[in-house]
């Protein structure tokens, strides 16, 4: 009768033994800082994969959905630095699980960038090198926000190898705006292999009561205008517009032109003369 009695009891007890005891479980707060960075990581590591995706196809046109693409990590990124602004800082346990989250996206961002500089040609010629370059720009800022949000929320300790970790994804992004700076730049039109120059005119000289204007060079610096060139006797202008005593090498004798002042002094030469003879007669 024990037994059995005993055999009984155990058999009451079973179904209690076998119900699990059901305990609320909380995650820590440090824990859902920790999922808030790795959340982050990962949405721009999905962005960046399909960036890198459509890399891979374009093959020529306008890149819409490069650009798109683009504008996309940007937004995610942005976002992103906003939500980690207002997380605690983690511990040195957890800051080192960001440690893989980070090497991915940064394998990630390489390999896309790489792939982009592999097209840099076709993308030149289809007039959106300039863009391309912006876009990039835009990109390296944002990811240069996230670094310090991500340097600054892990110990002390750990900063500094959180700061190396982080630069590999602004390196690589560099390295493409490097490989597109100033591809969306005009460049001078050329000519028979030389870059050709706007035309200056020069001021119109008078010669011999004609105006003549020159263009193709420039004025020599430092002159305002042009002196008259002096005629010869023969009716035509000196060789090389050449003032006589301007110090060339070699001057052309010009006649002075007629002024009154050469008759005054042909009569004061005669009625010098003519006195000077009266003086005399009384000697004869």
């Amino acid at each position: 009768m024990k037994f059995t009695a005993a055999v009984i009891t155990l058999g009451l007890a079973t179904p209690i033994l076998a119900t699990p005891t059901l305990v609320e479980r909380t995650p820590s707060l440090v824990r859902r800082d920790l999922t808030a960075f790795t959340s982050v990581l990962a949405s721009i590591d999905t962005a960046v994969k399909k960036f890198g995706s459509d890399v891979t196809s374009y093959s020529g046109g306008v890149p819409t959905n490069l650009l798109t693409d683009s504008n996309d990590i940007v937004s995610v990124t942005n976002n992103g630095v906003t939500t980690l602004k207002s997380q605690s800082q983690l511990s040195e346990t957890d800051a080192l699980g960001l440690t893989e989250p980070v090497q991915g996206l940064t394998s990630d961002i390489q390999s896309a960038i790489n792939t982009l500089i592999s097209k840099k040609s076709t993308l030149v010629s289809a007039g959106v090198g300039g863009i391309v370059e912006q876009s990039l720009q835009t990109q390296l800022s944002g990811a240069k926000q996230l670094s310090s949000v991500i340097t600054s929320k892990v110990p002390a300790s750990l900063q500094s190898i959180a700061s190396q970790l982080s630069s590999g994804i602004t390196a690589a992004i560099q390295k493409g705006v490097d490989a597109f700076q100033g591809t969306g730049t005009g460049t001078a039109t050329s000519t028979g292999g030389g870059n050709t120059s706007p035309a200056t005119s020069v001021p119109a000289t008078s010669v011999a009561g004609t105006s003549t204007s020159v263009s193709g060079g420039s004025a020599p610096s430092g002159s305002s205008s042009t002196a008259p060139t002096p005629t010869s006797s023969s009716g035509s202008s000196s060789p090389s517009g050449v003032v006589p005593g301007g110090g060339s090498g070699s001057s052309t004798s010009t006649i002075p032109a007629f002024t009154g002042a050469a008759s005054s002094h042909r009569v004061g030469s005669v009625a010098s003369l003519a006195a000077t003879l009266f003086a005399l007669l009384p000697l004869l």
